[in-house]
């Protein structure tokens, strides 16, 4: 189980960023493949009431927030999905507040950078062949927040909860 885990989850977080610079959005089987580790993991290793309780609150609470995000054009759907599986993998901890703000800073930096892209006129022909970035040049384009989130986990995921359960 630990191998399944520690290979699959940078798997699914580097194809969520993939999936999201590439075509604006993220597969719903990569959140709920991460759930379906979280149930199994947990089987696995027995974890007690409490611990589901406080996981599963905070992917929920996650949900709930990330949700009103997208209401307000903030975030996108399965950007929403994507950190909600996240949140019920680290549980509400100090892992979970790294990566929010590693997330945040990474977020910030690619934020800036697509506005500086996005300000060239013209790319060159080699890049107008590219759907994928002639849709990042665009500016009424979205930001792949997910590129961010994913980044974000992938640094901290070694020392969230339920991958320590694993060692």
């Amino acid at each position: 189980m630990q191998t399944l885990v520690w290979y699959i989850l940078p798997v699914l977080l580097i194809a969520a960023g993939v999936s999201d610079i590439l075509t604006m959005k993220i597969p719903n089987a990569i959140p709920g493949a991460f759930v379906l580790l979280f149930v199994g993991v947990g089987l696995y290793c027995s974890v007690g009431l409490d611990m589901w309780a406080s996981h599963t609150a905070t992917g929920i609470g996650i949900l709930a927030v990330g949700f009103a995000f997208f209401s307000f054009g903030w975030m996108g759907g399965g950007d929403a999905k994507l950190f909600a599986a996240i949140g019920l993998w680290f549980g509400f901890s100090e892992a979970l507040m790294n990566a929010l703000l590693a997330t945040t800073l990474i977020g910030a930096g690619l934020t800036i950078a697509l506005i500086g892209f996005r300000l060239l006129p013209v790319l060159p022909k080699f890049c107008q062949e590219l759907p994928w970035l002639l849709r990042l040049h665009d500016k009424k384009s979205g930001i792949p927040y997910g590129v961010a989130i994913s980044a974000g986990a992938l640094m901290y995921y070694p020392v969230a909860e339920w991958s320590l359960l694993l060692e």
